[in-house]
């Protein structure tokens, strides 16, 4: 059988074999459950993992806003080591939203769960809506949100540089004084973590640093500093 008019169609299974790569899988939420198989030995469940021993401490009653939460597979395992957390959970999929709640209140059926169905303008100079978090999380899916450039395409790279630092600042300006952001996502040809982390440090992120990094996934993160410097920082 011919490839042809496979390859090349966003409906092939090809699209999904690369994190970032364009196709519309996602609104599918059962697509997005499937993520979830794997043994120990495979990248993503060592990598959630990664990114939750990141996290600071988290007193009962912190507020966290998961970005791009999908179905919630990040979210259920965090509500089972801190289950009297806020959770604010993000995500343009509605019916991706409805099953994470679904599998956070599986795991802790008292948690505290908002859903915001809305999708993300990384360009948009407005902090994102409902905080201020002490936490932000997201895994492998900032990447969807600020979509990467081909690796031989300059100004496409300058174009996506700049939407993952104006994404970076909207969710600085959401966190409280000495709040954190902790994410995963992809790391690609000329996006590697060096620019992963420049792209904190410009948005006004203290502590940067990485945490995980193996094969195309990594987990970075940093914090917002306290005092007044904090509140006008995510303006530059």
């Amino acid at each position: 059988m011919s490839d042809e008019g496979t390859t090349g169609s966003s409906a092939s299974w090809r699209a999904a074999l690369a994190p970032g790569e364009g196709h519309d899988f996602s609104r599918t939420p059962g697509w997005w459950g499937l993520r979830d198989l794997g043994g120990e030995e495979d990248d993503v469940p060592r990598f959630r993992a990664a990114l939750l021993r990141a996290l600071p401490p988290l007193p009962d009653g912190s507020t966290v806003l998961d970005v791009g939460a999908g179905t919630g597979t990040l979210a259920a395992e965090l509500v089972r080591f801190y289950p009297r957390l806020h959770h604010t959970l993000l995500d343009a999929n509605d019916a991706a939203l409805r099953r994470a709640e679904e599998k956070m209140r599986a795991a802790e059926p008292d948690a505290a769960v908002s859903l915001m169905p809305a999708s993300v303008d990384p360009l948009d100079l407005a902090p994102l809506p409902g905080g201020p978090y002490r936490l932000v999380v997201s895994s492998i899916a900032l990447h969807d949100v600020a979509p990467p450039a081909a690796a031989a395409e300059a100004p496409g790279r300058e174009r996506h540089a700049a939407a993952h630092v104006s994404l970076l600042r909207r969710i600085y300006g959401a966190l409280e004084p000495g709040g954190h952001l902790i994410y995963g996502d992809a790391v690609r040809p000329r996006f590697r973590v060096m620019e992963h982390l420049a792209s904190l440090s410009a948005a006004g992120f203290d502590e940067v640093d990485c945490a995980y990094a193996r094969g195309r996934l990594a987990v970075c993160g940093g914090r917002q500093p306290t005092g007044p410097v904090a509140a006008t920082l995510w303006r530059r």
